[in-house]
């Protein structure tokens, strides 16, 4: 089911916009964070959204990842979050795992957060 059918209030952000991002996260409880383009996007939109977070005070982030981040295609013992990491220098794998790097200082500092590495996500 789609979740806009859910009747959640679904926020979409400019995440090159800090301020903007800071004043939409105001009374949010909850970001699930599934933001998708070039690195620009990727790297420097999430870490204008975790600032935003932290700033705000929401207590719970969730990130969504990939299981690239194991390798392209991720190797068997990737079933397991202890297996190494290894995708291939500037590829989306890559990628998200600076991601999920800025995640986890995100949440040594404090944000309330988690990772998901779902193996594929398809849709409509």
């Amino acid at each position: 089911m789609r979740l806009a059918r859910r009747g959640l209030d679904l926020r979409m952000l400019d995440l090159f916009d800090p301020k903007q991002v800071r004043s939409e996260l105001a009374d949010v409880t909850h970001v699930v964070n599934c933001s998708r383009g070039g690195n620009d996007v990727m790297l420097k939109g999430l870490k204008n959204l975790l600032a935003a977070c932290r700033e705000q005070g929401v207590p719970r982030f969730v990130h969504l990842s990939s299981v690239a981040v194991y390798g392209n295609p991720p190797p068997p013992d990737s079933v397991h979050e202890t297996a190494p990491t290894k995708p291939e220098p500037e590829s989306y794998g890559w990628v998200k795992l600076q991601q999920g790097d800025m995640v986890k200082e995100a949440a040594q500092a404090g944000l309330s957060s988690i990772v998901l590495c779902p193996p594929n996500i398809s849709g409509a």
